[in-house]
């Protein structure tokens, strides 16, 4: 039975009849102009690319390329879809294009239905004008890389999300519309509600309330140190055979030179950072996989490691194909003051818990007793030594580091002030975005516009992980509260 039955999905030729009228190449839905169009299960998806300026202060000089793609409910008519608010979604990273649905699975089914939703790739990332090695390096020197790296934060991102409403609502621009943000997208979230929050409807915030009062990262790592250390524990807790697992492997690293598939160094710290994996759902399952296959029986005889575990180590890390989370992490906290390797210094606060002694030279009953501490969310100096499409901007990331002179990304005094709605999950074990520090950020949010939802059922992937994470948002639009 459940093999006949048949969903409904109309032919091509029904699409164009009830909702596109084509010309020169473009399609034009609801009065908008649109580059392309696709159709899903349940989904109509429309894309358009944004010319907009690099650097909005200075407007006539060099434009880059945003790119979007507006979903809708394929069952709506086209009315009822334009009846719709948009509400934006705003992707984590910093430096990840946003995903492309291609179903109604997960929360998007649910937006839909009271939403036109629209996805952009921030700028920098996926279809939009992408930052990578080589787009970079062919600009000139490092300062003049550094220089133009710096116009891809969350102030120029909102800033491009104002310049695409503005052109969505040529006819009316002072239409307002919603923001859903996943992480990072909180921080631009947030920077939006400092800047134009005339401009926005309602915010919802997932795992993304931004420590707006810092002007360094400093805090926050010596917040996510504390909450990695208990992620360690938990990890070796389930799965107490990788205690040793680690240690062979770190003790095969610090006595071999260690190369992936690409190139890239395989150095010790570069196996700790597998460790970010561990806040979200299954990261400790995938990490524990790859502990597995490092103690495989089918190496050749020459080989330290198969090239299985090598493979994974290296397709598990994605610094070298998305840079901008690399050079700029630590700059997403920076308001006029440089952000110094903020993690590689509050490291030592701790030690010596993350460093790692050389293994041979301890004694039997210290090598029994040592456990490897994976590391989280921490960008570190030397990965622009282990990682090859890295390597070539790796001065530009040293100039950016010593930057002390960034702009503002928040003003506290007007969020302090509010009026747009915001319902925020908060996840109390989020290992990423410190639950202490979003406790901070909500109390200097008058409480009548902020609405908090406080779960440890979650981990900071719930929003991808569990549609109710969206719908309980949703609730919190009628109910306030949770």
């Amino acid at each position: 039975k459940m093999l006949n039955h048949q969903i409904p999905y109309p032919e091509l030729e029904d699409i164009h009849n009830n909702y596109f009228i084509e010309e020169s190449n473009s399609y034009k839905f609801n009065n908008r102009d649109y580059e392309e169009y696709e159709r899903y299960p349940g989904l109509l998806s429309f894309s358009k690319s944004f010319t907009v300026p690099l650097d909005y202060d200075n407007p006539n000089d060099k434009t880059i390329t945003v790119f979007s793609r507006l979903y809708a409910n394929s069952n709506y008519d086209s009315a009822t879809i334009d009846s719709l608010p948009i509400i934006v979604y705003l992707q984590g990273g910093p430096g990840f294009p946003s995903p492309k649905p291609t179903n109604t699975f997960g929360w998007i089914g649910s937006a839909v239905k009271e939403y036109q939703v629209l996805f952009l790739d921030q700028r920098g990332t996926g279809r939009s004008e992408n930052v990578n090695r080589e787009s970079v390096t062919s600009i000139g020197n490092p300062k003049e890389q550094a220089e133009y790296l710096t116009f891809f934060r969350a102030d120029s991102i909102v800033k491009d999300c104002e310049f695409i409403r503005k052109s969505f609502y040529s006819s009316n621009p002072d239409t307002t519309w919603s923001l859903l943000s996943q992480s990072f997208g909180g921080f631009c979230a947030l920077t939006y509600l400092s800047f134009y929050p005339e401009s926005l409807r309602e915010v919802f915030l997932c795992g993304g309330l931004a420590p707006i009062h810092l002007t360094n990262p400093d805090d926050v790592y010596r917040q996510t140190y504390k909450k990695v250390l208990k992620y360690n524990k938990k990890y070796y807790n389930k799965y107490p055979e990788d205690v040793e697992r680690a240690k062979n492997i770190i003790s095969k690293l610090q006595q071999n030179e260690v190369k992936l598939p690409d190139g890239g160094n395989l150095s010790v710290r570069r196996f700790q950072s597998l460790g970010l994996s561990l806040g979200i759902r299954g990261g400790a399952e995938r990490l524990h996989h790859i502990m597995e296959l490092s103690c495989s029986k089918y190496n050749h005889n020459d080989q330290l490691f198969s090239d299985e575990f090598l493979g994974l180590v290296q397709a598990s890390q994605y610094l070298d194909n998305h840079p901008i989370y690399a050079i700029l992490h630590e700059s997403i906290y920076c308001q006029g003051e440089a952000s110094n390797w903020s993690a590689n210094r509050i490291r030592e606060e701790f030690s010596p818990t993350f460093e790692v002694p050389d293994l041979s030279n301890l004694s039997n009953e210290e090598y029994d007793d040592y456990r490897v501490f994976f590391t989280g969310e921490m960008i570190y100096p030397e990965v622009f030594d282990d990682f090859v499409d890295l390597r070539p901007l790796k001065e530009a990331a040293n100039i950016l580091a010593q930057k002390n002179d960034w702009g503002p990304l928040y003003d506290v005094e007007q969020i302090s002030k509010n009026k747009v709605n915001i319902y925020a999950s908060v996840y109390y074990e989020d290992m990423y975005v410190d639950f202490k520090l979003s406790e901070e950020v909500i109390a200097k949010i008058d409480k009548d516009y902020v609405h908090p939802w406080i779960t440890n059922l979650y981990l900071h992937s719930g929003l991808r992980d569990f549609t109710e994470v969206f719908d309980n948002l949703l609730f919190l639009v009628d109910n306030k509260t949770y």
